[in-house]
């Protein structure tokens, strides 16, 4: 018998989280404000979620592009028109809208990014929920991407 109740306090415990997390929620106790330094029990649960996740669902391609001068210098310039402006430039290695983003955009040329060129690919390509990151799919070919990607590569000398 008692452990049945060890089993009902266990279940009651699990339901009571999900209604206060529910609550939270939805009563608008969390701060939606952009302009905030970004939570620390967030940023340790999100960011491995998202890379979990786009570990999960990236398929494991090669780079079909060779770093080859031109291109890099294509993946530089689309990287320049459309990257930039979130995750800066050699002119502008703090971009200009680090701080407007929450949560803050990954900043590549003082941190290139560590992830394998295909989940890379696959961020581009469709973008990350919740974030100022946009699928980019529906604007740059396959090809142009992974021009991106090789630039990237390059700035964590790949």
């Amino acid at each position: 018998m008692r452990g049945y109740w060890f089993l009902f306090g266990v279940l009651v415990t699990v339901f009571v989280m999900l209604v206060g997390g529910y609550a939270t929620l939805r009563l608008g106790f969390l701060d939606p404000r952009a302009d905030v330094p970004v939570n620390r029990i967030e940023a340790s649960v999100m960011g491995p979620a998202m890379d979990a996740s786009v570990a999960r669902r990236a398929p494991k391609l090669e780079n079909p592009v060779a770093a080859t001068a031109p291109n890099l210098a294509a993946g530089a310039a689309l990287y320049s028109s459309h990257c930039a402006l979130c995750h800066g430039d050699p002119q502008h290695p703090k971009a200009q809208l680090a701080e407007a983003l929450y949560p803050r955009a990954p900043q590549f040329l003082p941190n290139p990014s560590d992830m394998p060129a295909s989940q890379i690919f696959y961020i581009i390509q469709h973008g990350v929920r919740n974030t100022g990151m946009p699928a980019w799919g529906s604007q740059l070919d396959a090809r142009q991407t992974w021009q991106v990607v090789t630039f990237m590569a390059s700035l964590a000398g790949h």
